[in-house]
This record gives structure tokens, sequence and C-alpha cells, in this order.
């Protein structure tokens, strides 16, 4: 018995028989085509690239030569500049060295102009030591000399008005002539007393008891001479050795010798 044969015959003109595999697929882009982001940074990143060759195509020793090609220049300029003109350096430091030497002998001469002044407004005391006894001496615009001195004082005034000493009286007698312009007060509680240990002594309060004149606060007109005593209260073992004279608070004391 024979098996039937199922296998399809093929009639003349139909078409042939079809095999089917499945579905046919699209056909794929390129990596390129899916990523246009990354292909166009790439592109750009491509560009940068090339163009920054070309630019360091620039051989670096031509651009190091340029700068000392103009340095030398510049030196070969300034040297044929000190070449053309063979004096001027001397010339130059001449006129840089002669402002000096002209400051020094200003300087000098200053200097020397200086000196005298300088001298005149010594205090006397430097000149040759401390002014002595009758010498005359110039403060604020009184001259000023003392004539004598007493002291071992106990008592001034009478009995009726006087007053006795704390220690012992010392009468400075002075002569003071105004040399301003104006009248000035001789002010007696700024001339200060020195004794043989170095203190110094105001004057005293009883001074208007004297019976010579006293000075205290005495005004003296330009060109008027006042003769009159200073009155000081000092320790009785104590020994008046200097003064010191004043003839305003804006003037210096100059100190008077009464040893001799």
């Amino acid at each position: 018995m024979s098996t039937p044969d199922h296998t399809p015959h093929h009639q003349p003109g139909s078409p042939g028989p079809q095999t089917t595999w499945g579905h046919d697929e699209p056909p794929r882009r390129s990596w390129f085509a899916r990523h246009k982001i990354i292909t166009g940074s790439l592109v750009v990143l491509g560009l940068f690239i090339i163009i920054g060759a070309w630019g360091g195509d620039e051989d670096p020793a031509d651009s190091a030569a340029q700068p000392s090609a103009t340095s030398t220049s510049s030196a070969e300029e300034g040297a044929d500049s000190s070449a053309g003109s063979p004096g001027s350096t001397a010339d130059e430091s001449a006129a840089e060295e002669a402002p000096a030497e002209t400051s020094v002998e200003e300087g000098t001469t200053e200097d020397a102009a200086e000196a005298p002044a300088e001298e005149a407004e010594a205090p006397a005391e430097q000149a040759g030591g401390d002014p002595q006894q009758g010498d005359v001496v110039q403060i604020g615009d009184f001259e000023v000399s003392v004539t004598g001195v007493e002291g071992g004082l106990a008592q001034i005034g009478d009995d009726m008005l006087g007053e006795e000493a704390q220690g012992q009286f010392v009468k400075v007698m002075v002569t003071v002539e105004n040399t301003g312009d104006a009248a000035e007060y001789f002010l007696d509680s700024e001339q200060k007393l020195i004794d043989d240990s170095d203190r110094q002594h105001s004057t005293s309060s009883a001074s208007w008891m004297l019976d010579e004149e006293s000075l205290f606060l005495t005004e003296i007109n330009p060109g008027n001479r006042v003769e009159g005593v200073l009155l000081y209260d000092i320790p009785a073992d104590a020994v008046p050795t200097a003064i010191d004279l004043q003839g305003g608070f804006f003037s210096s004391p100059v100190r008077v010798s009464l040893d001799g």
C-alpha cells in the first residue's frame, strides 16, 4: 500500500511557493546618525584641534629671536648715540656733581653765619662761668645788676612794726633797668636765692616792711632804672651762694654768683 504524496505540485502559471522566515527588519542607521549631538561635538572639537595645530606651526625659536633682535637694535642705537657724543657722559657727571658741591658750600656758609648768632644767644654763664656780683645781665627786657648782699638778719622793721626771721633774713640789693619799649613788671617772686646746699628760696612776704625800696611787683617804664632790695628768709646755717634772675615767664633764668 503506497503512501499518498502530500507534496504540493507547482501548477503552471501560478506563483511558486514562498518561504516566510519572519517579519522583514527596517534598515538600521549608522552610529553617527543616531548620536547627532555627540557627533556635532566631535566635529567642533576636531575643528579646534586643527586650528590649534595651524597656529602652533609658528616656530618658537622665531618668536624668541624677535625680542632679542629688538634688544640688540636698542643696544646698538644706544651705543651709536654714546659714540656720537663722546663728551656727554663726562658733562653729565660734572653736572650731577656740581649741585652737591654747591650744597656743601652753602651749608658751610649758613653754619658760619649761624655760629655768631648762637654765640650771641648763649647765656652769660657759658661765656666764662656764672656772672658775678656787680655784672650786668640781660633777662628779658631788663638789665639787672646785683650790687650787694647782706645776711644774718634776725629781724626787719622796727619794734613797733617789724618781723622776726624764721631762720635769717638775707637782703640782695639790685639795680633794674627796663630796656624794652613798653612798661614791664619786675616780679620779685621770680628771683630765686640759691644756698650752699643748692636749695632754692623764694622771696619773703615781709618785704613790705623793709626800710629800703622793695621790688615787690614793681612796674618799670621803658628806659627807667630802679634800685631796690630782694628779701629772703633762709635757714640760719645756710650761706647764700647765687641768685637766679628771671625777667618774665617766658625768659630763661640767669644765675649770678654771690661768692665774690
